[in-house]
């Protein structure tokens, strides 16, 4: 097994390049910032300040929140499903996610924001028996749309809105029926397309709201702008993230034999296609679930064992 360099802080990782390919550099061997004995911790997530990093326990029970500077690890909430597919608001400070209680041995489910400077939560909508999708904050985070499959669902995230970046914060994307349809969230009206033929999966909206990435369940990883126009087949790939500057793309590629992982790699490409690089090649983990900071050019990503690590790149321009 490899011996890997242990930080904690993540603006401390030495910089030496030991892996280039096409101009796109690994300037640091993967850091491991989380991995403690009997937690399996998968799915983490950088705040947009990059102050935090949140990720989830196996069955997506339970958020814990990083402190970065503090290096303190804190449990936000316990619910059951907290962790599929929550989301930080624009401004760091709160978390959206879709929770779970069981009664009778049926699932109800509800949108749930939980502050992270003064711990207190805030139920968004109703228990129901039926709420697919994942939640994420639109509209200068006045709204949270959840990324259904059967219908337009958008929240009053009763939070004073932050900012407005323009067109992307008056209209957001969901899956809709295997269709992609684009809302106005003002008028609650929207459009639909239809770009591939297949059910789509992980509908991922660029930071500055032109592009779309999107897989299909069985086939490869698209993009495609919001608009319609210029689809790009990105090859396989799964659970896309981009980068801050909405000009590329980290994602996983795994294989298994029917039963379980045999490799998993994390990669980047540019959202036109080029230079695909795998970032995780020289890395004796499998790793899944990469996401990208929105500030910088650090990806973390979580290991088979459940431990959360970092990569630091340096892309070409």
């Amino acid at each position: 097994m490899k011996t890997f360099y242990r930080y904690v802080i993540l603006l401390s990782i030495p910089i030496f390049v030991f892996a280039q390919n096409k101009g796109i550099k690994i300037t640091a061997e993967p850091v491991k910032i989380f991995g403690a004995q009997n937690q399996y911790m998968v799915k983490p997530k950088w705040s947009p300040d990059e102050k935090y990093i949140a990720f989830t326990a196996e069955k997506h029970k339970g958020i814990w929140l990083l402190d970065i500077v503090s290096k303190k690890i804190e449990l936000l909430t316990n619910e059951l499903s907290a962790g599929y597919g929550f989301s930080f608001s624009s401004d760091g400070t709160e978390i959206a996610c879709r929770v779970a209680v069981s009664e009778n041995r049926r699932y109800n489910y509800a949108i749930k924001v939980i502050n992270i400077n003064n711990k207190s939560e805030r139920l968004i909508s109703d228990f129901v028996s039926m709420l697919p999708g994942t939640p994420y904050w639109v509209n200068g985070d006045a709204k949270i749309i959840l990324n259904g499959t059967n219908k337009l669902y958008l929240f009053d995230s009763q939070k004073e809105k932050t900012f407005n970046k323009g067109a992307f914060y008056q209209t957001a994307p969901f899956l809709l029926h295997d269709q992609i349809a684009i809302s106005n969230i003002n008028s609650k009206n929207y459009s639909v397309m239809k770009p591939v033929t297949g059910r789509y999966l992980n509908l991922t909206p660029s930071p500055d709201g032109k592009k779309i990435a999107f897989e299909i369940i069985g086939g490869d990883l698209y993009v495609i702008n919001t608009d319609g126009t210029e689809l790009i087949n990105l090859g396989r790939g799964y659970r896309p993230s981009w980068s801050g500057n909405s000009q590329w793309i980290s994602f996983m590629i795994t294989d298994d034999d029917g039963y379980n992982y045999t490799d998993a790699d994390i990669y980047v490409i540019r959202s036109d296609g080029k230079f695909k690089t795998n970032l995780t090649e020289n890395f004796d983990e499998l790793s899944f679930n990469p996401d990208w900071s929105k500030k910088s050019n650090r990806i973390i990503f979580n290991s088979a064992d459940g431990e959360i690590f970092v990569i630091l790149i340096e892309l070409p321009f």
